[in-house]
């Protein structure tokens, strides 16, 4: 199972982040929000979210594409 967790101002900024290191569309992702992002006086807290790829069971990789048949003359 893929998932990676990625920071952000906000939650949609993490979101993103997280599908672009995956590699993957927001409808193939799972997003779970672990902080949302916080201002304080002097710093601001980024949002962090968990990103895990949907339908990937675990310990199972994308299978390989199969090489394409060559038809000989």
């Amino acid at each position: 199972m893929r998932e990676v967790i990625a920071t952000g101002k906000t939650v949609e900024e993490a979101t993103r982040n997280a599908c672009a290191q995956l590699g993957l569309a927001r409808e193939e992702v799972s997003i779970q929000i672990l902080e949302m992002p916080v201002k304080k006086l002097f710093r601001s807290i980024p949002a962090r979210v968990k990103a895990t790829a949907i339908g990937e069971e675990a310990g199972e990789e994308a299978p390989a594409p199969a090489p394409a048949k060559q038809e000989q003359p």
